[in-house]
């Protein structure tokens, strides 16, 4: 029971995790080619579509999460204190 309980929060943390990964990704585009067009563009007259920019976003995803999972923050968090999962985080974000 309690490993169908650890098996189904890592699954919902890794979608969570994709989901937030794949959403920041998007925000970007939209908020780069959006509002701020002529800010950020390098050239504001031919905007990058948005299906050549959707490239990272495939590759990004998987790496970041098998880097999340390399750092053990999918691991059962029952004796994980604080600092571990933190030094976990900090070592995923670095790499």
């Amino acid at each position: 029971m309690l490993k169908q309980r650890a098996r189904f929060f890592r699954s919902v943390l890794i979608a969570a995790d994709t989901s937030i990964v794949s959403g920041a990704a998007i925000a970007a585009y939209f908020l780069r080619y959006g509002p701020f067009q002529g800010v950020f563009a390098a050239d504001p007259a031919e905007p990058i579509a948005y299906s050549t920019h959707s490239i990272p976003v495939l590759t990004t995803a998987p790496i970041m999460l098998a880097v999340m999972l390399w750092a053990g923050l999918y691991a059962p968090q029952r004796d994980q204190r604080f600092f571990r999962e933190a030094a976990g985080i900090i070592k995923a974000v670095v790499i």
